[in-house]
């Protein structure tokens, strides 16, 4: 990803179309084309999770902040648990919840 990062794509097609070893070649593609669907896939998740954040704003209790983000967070992390740390801005407590992710919602 370095080469292809610092020599640009034309240089990388060469290298890969110039080689004999048809398996080397095969490697390299699959190497590229996993990065890019991961990289895809990162940027998916983490646009999900801020429509998600601004959507925070509308809910008024704890309890409805677990519930939303257990149903709607689920997408973006891969995860049983959360910890949800909370500041009241009046008195400045905070508070720490979980919330875990049911699978089947």
């Amino acid at each position: 990803m370095n080469d292809i990062m610092e020599h640009g794509t034309n240089p990388f097609v060469q290298h890969i179309l110039s080689q004999d070893n048809i398996s080397a070649c095969k490697e390299e593609i699959m190497l590229v084309t996993t990065q890019l669907v991961s990289f895809k896939d990162f940027g998916e998740k983490m646009n999900a999770m801020l429509r998600e954040i601004s959507r925070l704003n509308e809910l008024e209790n704890e309890k409805d902040i677990m519930i939303f983000l257990s149903k709607h967070f689920k997408k973006v992390f891969s995860a049983e648990k959360v910890n949800l740390w909370l500041v009241d801005a009046v008195v400045y407590i905070i508070s720490k919840s979980y919330i875990y992710f049911n699978p089947n919602i």
